[in-house]
This record gives structure tokens, sequence and C-alpha cells, in this order.
């Protein structure tokens, strides 16, 4: 840090607890939990100053991703260094995904049996998309697939050159493909 107050540390176990607590009840976008950490970090708790939160706040903004999370984790490890980063990120993330996981694992079958797609389309990867757009059913995805197989099939016969070459003329095949496939009637 370039600050010259260090940052007091903290035991694991507040680290563990405050972030668990905000990711759990933090509602609102990245700028809402940034500001109710800076509140309580540094107004209520005491954890930080304020030019250290701004400091935290400038570094994780520069980086790209989740903002709140990584001035979660960037706090934690001022707090608790390696082992308070892994503690705090975890406990900010872990409330997050337990819902989400819990909400998509009551997405079963039974429930897509029960609310059919309308004709001409079919469930893939639990929504209903059209038959036509799946797979190679758009000229992006059949010119990234076809670039893909393209690129490493020159690569094993022709080197580098080949790759490249089998990756434009994969790229072309697939957009090719994938293009008279969307146009074609819905299978």
């Amino acid at each position: 840090m370039t600050m010259e107050t260090a940052v007091k540390r903290g035991s694991l176990t507040e680290l563990l607890l405050y972030f668990l607590r905000l990711g759990l009840l933090g509602f609102g976008g990245p700028v809402a939990l940034v500001g109710q950490m800076e509140r309580e970090l540094v107004a209520e708790r005491g954890w930080l100053t304020k030019e250290q939160m701004r400091e935290a706040i400038a570094i994780c903004q520069s980086l790209p991703g989740p903002l709140a999370i990584q001035v979660g984790i960037y706090i934690s490890y001022l707090r608790g260094g390696f082992w308070g980063a892994w503690i705090g990120g975890w406990a900010f993330i872990f409330p997050n995904f337990a819902i989400v996981a819990a909400l998509a694992a009551g997405t079963s079958s039974a429930a897509m049996a029960k609310y059919p797609c309308a004709p001409g389309y079919r469930y893939h990867n639990r929504v209903c998309q059209p038959v036509r757009h799946l797979g190679y059913g758009n000229p992006v995805s059949g010119a990234v697939s076809g670039e893909a197989a393209g690129a490493a099939r020159g690569a094993a016969t022709g080197g580098p050159v080949g790759a490249v070459v089998g990756g434009a003329l994969g790229t072309a095949s697939g957009a090719l493909t994938g293009t008279a496939n969307m146009l074609s009637p819905a299978r």
C-alpha cells in the first residue's frame, strides 16, 4: 500500500462473519455493496481509513471483473493476509452461489414437462430455444466450431501455416453451414 498508516490486522473469524453476512444480505449492484462496505468498514468498524478505502476502490476498478467482490477480497487481504483474502472471498461469494444452485436445482425435468415449449422450440440447457439455433444452427457457432476444427486439422498436418489456413477454411465452412441451417425451416 502507498498509504503511510498500515491497516490493522483482524481475526479471520470476523472477516468470515462480516463477508458471509454481506454476501447473504447485501442487495444491489457493485456500487451499492461497495458503498455499504465503506459505510460499515470505515465509519462504523474503523477497519480502514477513508483514504485506504478509496485506494482499494481505485485499484479494484482498474481490474476486470466484479468490483464489489474484488474490493472485499482486497480488504480481506489487507486485514488477514493470504488466508484472510481466501476466507473473505469465499465467504462473500458462497451465499450467492448457494442461492443460485438451489434455484437451479428447483428447475427439474418434471417442471419442463409440465410447461412444454411452443412448436418449433425445444429445451436446450433448460431454456426454450428455436430448434434452428441449436448447435450449428447459426453462423457464429458454426464459424467458431469450424475454425477450431480446421485449425486443429491444419496444425496437425501443416504446422503454424496449416493452422491459420485450416482455421480460415473452417470458419468459412462453418459459417456457410450455420447460415444454411438457420435459413432452413425448423425441424
